[in-house]
């Protein structure tokens, strides 16, 4: 299976393994420190790289590449990881329309929570959830989260 999701990362899954080496990259050159931590044997050999110069983030995943903020506490840490390991298998469902049919949905819902979130001021006070909507809350499926 690891070679084969290695041959996907670089073939069906190409254009999110760049991104996901560009951040590397980017990163590389900014001095900021990107440690591949673990290795998460699900759908595949899937590599874990740390780093947190992003105060509001849990993790994304980019083909085989999953990212998480080291400064999760420990209890959050093993759900977001399922949950970027489920967006890890939508990557292989999707191959190269990923960052249209995925990562761009994914990025409106954010972008529509977090403003609802400033709006309300807490997030207690919201009804909805942005794991309540695609693809977030089928990545849950896939990673085999489950939330209150």
């Amino acid at each position: 299976m690891k070679l084969l999701r290695t041959i996907s990362a670089f073939t069906w899954e190409l254009p999110q393994t760049l991104v996901a080496l560009g951040i590397i990259a980017f990163h590389a050159v900014r001095g900021t420190k990107v440690e591949k931590k673990e290795t998460v044997l699900r759908y595949g050999e899937l590599a874990v790289y740390e780093y947190g110069d992003l105060e509001d983030f849990g993790g994304y995943a980019f083909g085989k590449v999953l990212f998480v903020n080291p400064k999760i506490l420990a209890d959050r840490k093993a759900r977001i990881l399922a949950h970027q390991t489920g967006f890890s298998a939508l990557s292989l469902y999707f191959g190269p329309l990923f960052l249209l049919a995925v990562t761009l949905p994914a990025l409106v819902v954010a972008a529509l929570y977090d403003a609802a979130i400033k709006a309300k001021k807490t997030t207690s006070k919201l009804v909805v959830n942005y794991h309540d909507f695609y693809p977030s809350n089928l990545a849950d499926v896939l990673g085999n989260v489950t939330r209150k």
